[in-house]
């Protein structure tokens, strides 16, 4: 079976079985994936911490090409947002991004930019502490979501 690597967003977690979980991720390079990460919730697990939300993660995984499944095997922290943990406000803005980015795109289509999209806006979430600038990221997240994903055109105004 090929062995992947990639830069994903880490977008929510399944509990499977006595100490497995299942995680969805959206990649930079192969859109949304789910994965099997084998004693995920054992207390010495390997993967421990690394596979909570909103975090970017270089992934390496392994599976069948076009399966709808993969298995982990390795995962390593890119850009950890502790911040959006510490904040009602946040966690709110970054759980909708997440369960959009879940919701709005396919398993295995692979979109460089809305993967730009959402790591922009959790980043900006994390960085930012008033609910209203905080409401104009995830406006401005949906828009370009929309955009990439070809459900809007968006026009430029004429000169």
């Amino acid at each position: 079976m090929p062995l992947f690597s990639d830069v994903a967003i880490v977008l929510r977690g399944y509990e499977f079985g006595e100490a497995d979980r299942i995680i969805s991720f959206f990649t930079k390079n192969r859109g949304k994936i789910r994965v099997v990460a084998k004693g995920a919730r054992k207390l010495k697990s390997r993967f421990a911490g690394r596979l909570e939300p909103f975090h970017r993660v270089d992934l390496t995984y392994f599976g069948k090409e076009h399966s709808s499944l993969f298995k982990l095997s390795a995962v390593d922290f890119n850009a950890v947002r502790p911040a959006i943990g510490e904040d009602l406000e946040r966690f709110h803005r970054a759980c909708y991004i997440t369960e959009l980015m879940e919701l709005a795109t396919r398993d295995g289509d692979p979109n460089p930019r809305a993967f730009m999209a959402a790591d922009a806006a959790l980043e900006l979430v994390a960085c930012e502490s008033k609910p209203r600038d905080l409401d104009w990221i995830v406006r401005f997240f949906d828009v370009k979501l929309l955009h990439h994903l070809g459900a809007v055109a968006c026009r430029r105004p004429p000169r």
